[in-house]
């Protein structure tokens, strides 16, 4: 059975240490990649009450806290991240 780290070598033709390509280059090609839930949650958020988002992650937080209620921390700041990136771009 092949590895993670040999089956991503491959694809890429290289030669790689496993240490080296689990701890950063893997980060390097990846990006932060969002859930499906995530995604939803903020586009319904942002749908239903843009007037309460900014570009103030801090802001967000407490108002995504405010709307979603009982969650999780860490789901509440990946959707107030999001929230926050898709203002700051304008791509809501």
């Amino acid at each position: 059975m092949r590895t993670a780290c040999a089956c991503l070598a491959s694809a890429l033709r290289v030669r790689c240490n496993e240490n080296f390509l689990n701890n950063s280059y893997i980060s390097l090609l990846m990006g932060r990649i969002k859930t499906q839930m995530i995604k939803r949650m903020t586009f319904d958020l942002i749908k239903n009450h843009r007037d309460k988002f900014t570009v103030q992650f801090e802001e967000n937080k407490k108002a995504v806290g405010d709307l979603l209620g009982e969650t999780s921390k860490k789901i509440r700041n990946a959707v107030a991240g999001y929230v926050t990136r898709l203002m700051k771009t304008g791509q809501e």
